[in-house]
């Protein structure tokens, strides 16, 4: 016999994948759990049993809700390292990175900023966009940067920036909101004055082609189209 509102598997499915997000730090005790509407998008299913996995995660003790407010959640105090205190406070930097995990750009970028980060006092949350066309990934990086916007914990981003004119509402929003960002390899948008980290492939090939010449390396000849 089935149970009277016994979870759907989807909706046990999107409840078990935030559950594990929850309990690995993907989404951090005092942040407001995604919108609806996002989650709904991600798992591909109507708002109905997004809603339902969310009382299956308010059942497993794993958000607090108030009326009309969006669900906070609450890390389970069994998942809470010995060393972790209310002293210890660790604040985020989130980092969003056009190379997925896969790139060795990507492994580059991260190994460097996890080696100038202070651990013990900062934690970073790194995304990727996961679909592969221009209007999703702009939207991706619009919700990430939405996401900063509402961690409580934040203290700046590290944006690989790819919306163009689109996503400065956005960038405008988390500058309002205090939240520091640094650019990196792109350039911020036309308008939007902010600290950026780049290469300079121009200047960097001049100076290769000099320090060839300077060790008489001048026996090179290019290839002429005949």
């Amino acid at each position: 016999m089935v149970r009277k509102n016994a979870l759907s598997p989807s909706a046990k499915h999107i409840a078990d994948t935030l559950e594990n997000r929850i309990r690995t730090g993907v989404y951090l005790s005092g942040q407001w759990l995604p919108a609806e509407r996002e989650i709904a998008q991600e798992f591909g299913v109507s708002r109905i049993v997004v809603r339902a996995a969310i009382h299956e995660l308010e059942q497993r003790q794993l958000l607090v809700r108030s009326a009309k407010c969006r669900p906070i959640i609450q890390t389970p105090a069994s998942v809470i390292t010995p060393s972790s205190n209310a002293a210890t406070r660790r604040f985020n930097i989130g980092l969003w990175l056009w190379p997925t995990p896969g790139d060795p750009a990507y492994a580059m970028i991260v190994r460097g900023i996890r080696k100038s980060l202070d651990e013990a006092h900062f934690r970073l949350i790194t995304e990727t966009p996961v679909e592969s066309d221009w209007p999703s990934i702009r939207r991706a990086e619009r919700l990430f940067l939405q996401r900063m916007r509402e961690d409580r914990d934040i203290a700046g981003i590290i944006l690989w920036y790819l919306g163009g004119t689109e996503n400065i509402r956005a960038l405008e929003r988390v500058r309002e909101a205090g939240i520091p960002m640094v650019f990196i390899d792109r350039r911020p948008p036309e308008g939007f004055d902010a600290d950026y980290v780049g290469v300079d492939n121009i200047h960097a090939a001049e100076n290769i082609v000099r320090h060839l010449l300077s060790r008489g390396q001048s026996g090179y000849r290019p290839c002429l189209q005949p």
